[in-house]
């Protein structure tokens, strides 16, 4: 794990409807937030007839 002058380590949850990316530095996780301050995001990704909407 980073600290003591180590680079910092990053987490990534995928799961089945959303996602959350953590970073630990300095002994503790510090949450990555989105745009509306959530922790969390929800993705999902559609097929169209002009392509794919993610």
């Amino acid at each position: 794990m980073a600290g003591n002058g180590e680079p910092p380590a990053i987490r990534i949850d995928l799961g089945t409807t959303s996602s959350s990316v953590a970073v630990w530095q300095k002994g503790c996780y510090n949450l990555i937030r989105n745009e509306k301050d959530e922790s969390r995001t929800p993705f999902y990704v559609a097929f169209t007839n002009d392509g794919i909407l993610e």
